[in-house]
């Protein structure tokens, strides 16, 4: 059997394993006439008749709905490289023009950027949204800034394999990148939509040691566990998405989309993807999705949900998300996670209010019950130092004393704190603690320290006057006027010594 080859077609034996050795490349490789990897790389025509236009909206932050013919990538590509500036002047610098920033910065005599004409020439082939033209417009920005990184990178890979067509040699794209020419190499191959100043110094940089030793690490970096290929190719997960929503005959979600790019050798076990990466990732966010949403969250089907996907994975590093990259829409999905940290900030601080409440009534409730036992405590000491005071006057009365030498009885013992009982403005069970009082509530330090200058039973008066600390116009004889919840302070008498001492 004779395999066919593009140019030739021969029936001899070593022209069929050359044939066959020569089939060897990727699956879409172009022929010998051209320098481009996949797709059309020719610039469609404009579309003078606007109806005529398809409609585009914009999906995620970089993604289009799908459309019949040219996708928007494609187009944008064709025209980020109709319209290269080459080398610019940027910040002082003269740079390749790599970024989206470059085109918006590389303007003519007239002040239009290399941006506008993209911009211009992507709206002369599709239509927008008329309600959603900002979000459209904007889109575009960010998908180019996505689609010239992968051009700078196809670049290299399209010199390579051009270089090794010239030489009787067919490589695969998939492993071009690992061979690297020498700069004289690279010129030889330059690409149409590249000047040759520009493309002189791509060779330059390609060429360098440094530029390899990079290259060779961020290989190693996609082939680590972290990394997550999909089985979409050229696909973004938007278009999957809907080419399932047209098989399946409903709205599929995004997930379901990205889990079908991640699917393992059974594509009905969501539990087992490619990679243990992306089982990990998938079972991280679902657990996080079911925890805030609850035991019946349909997470498979449901939109994504930007919270539990920004919690699991510890923010957008790198800014980037760990999984769905792509599918959200950041200028949406930011804003919501800055209102949900602002409501949860609230919301935690209002409960840290309420739990400090909590504790003042709990703390209020100990102190009134240690001086209720105070005030007990308080009446025993009084009727055992009338007891003793009784003792000693009979003792007096037998030896001959007089009874002036006998001390002082304490005065009699305060009555019962009566506390000052107000409506409360909040008759929740935390206010049951101080029964509404107006007057606040004396810390345990406060009580010890006023049960430890005599006051028993009594809240301190803060407010001063004649009733404060230091006894007032009771000049240390006994209990002072209490206050509306049963305050004042007493002031023992003070006794020179003990009369017994003498005797």
């Amino acid at each position: 059997m004779t395999i066919s080859h593009r140019r030739t077609s021969r029936s001899s034996n070593s022209s069929t394993a050359r044939a066959r050795e020569e089939t060897i490349s990727s699956h879409n490789e172009p022929s010998d006439e051209e320098d481009h990897l996949r797709g059309s790389a020719e610039l469609p025509p404009t579309i003078p008749n606007m109806e005529d236009r398809p409609l585009v909206e914009p999906v995620g932050d970089k993604h289009w709905t799908a459309v019949q013919g040219r996708t928007p990538s494609s187009v944008l590509t064709c025209l980020l490289k109709h319209h290269h500036p080459g080398l610019i002047m940027y910040r002082g610098k003269t740079v390749v023009a790599s970024t989206w920033k470059h085109y918006q910065a590389a303007k003519d005599s007239s002040g239009k950027s290399k941006a506008d004409f993209v911009d211009e020439g992507f709206w002369q082939r599709f239509r927008f949204n008329p309600a959603i033209e900002a979000k459209s417009r904007e889109q575009v920005g960010r998908c180019c800034s996505d689609l010239l990184g992968s051009m700078m990178y196809y670049a290299r890979i399209a010199a390579t394999l051009a270089h090794f067509r010239s030489v009787g040699r067919k490589i695969c794209d998939k492993i071009a990148g690992q061979f690297y020419l020498t700069r004289e190499e690279y010129i030889a191959r330059r690409q149409k939509w590249c000047s040759e100043d520009c493309w002189a110094a791509l060779a330059t940089e390609w060429s360098s040691p440094e530029f390899k030793e990079k290259s060779v690490r961020n290989r190693g970096n996609r082939r680590s566990r972290n990394f997550k290929p999909h089985k979409g190719g050229s696909n973004s997960i938007a278009v999957i998405r809907q080419k399932l929503s047209r098989k399946y005959g409903r709205d599929v979600s995004d997930v379901e989309a990205w889990v079908h790019t991640h699917r393992g050798l059974n594509p009905e076990d969501v539990t087992s993807l490619n990679t243990e990466a992306a089982t990990e990732c998938l079972e991280t966010y679902k657990a996080k999705a079911i925890e805030l949403n609850g035991i019946d969250f349909d997470w498979l089907h449901s939109p994504v949900d930007v919270r539990a996907l920004y919690q699991c994975n510890c923010g957008r590093q790198h800014g980037k998300w760990a999984t769905f990259n792509g599918t959200i829409d950041d200028t949406e999905a930011l804003p919501q996670l800055n209102r949900s940290r602002s409501s949860v900030a609230a919301r935690r601080q209002h409960q840290d209010v309420e739990e400090q409440l909590r504790k003042e009534a709990h703390d209020g409730r100990l102190a009134k019950q240690y001086a209720e036992s105070m005030l007990e405590w308080g009446r025993m000491v009084q009727a055992r130092d009338e007891n003793l005071q009784r003792f000693m006057e009979t003792v007096a009365v037998q030896i001959g004393l007089p009874l002036t030498t006998v001390p002082y009885p304490l005065p009699p013992a305060p009555p019962a704190p009566v506390y000052a009982i107000s409506p409360s403005p909040n008759p929740s069970p935390d206010n049951a603690a101080t029964h509404g009082s107006c007057v606040r509530e004396e810390t345990p330090e406060e009580i010890l320290s006023r049960i430890a200058y005599g006051g028993f039973g009594a809240c301190a008066n803060t407010n001063g006057g004649d009733d404060g600390a230091t006894g007032g116009a009771n000049n240390g004889q006994g209990f002072g006027n209490g206050t509306a919840s049963g305050g004042g302070n007493y002031s023992p008498p003070q006794v020179d010594g003990f009369p017994l001492d003498a005797l």
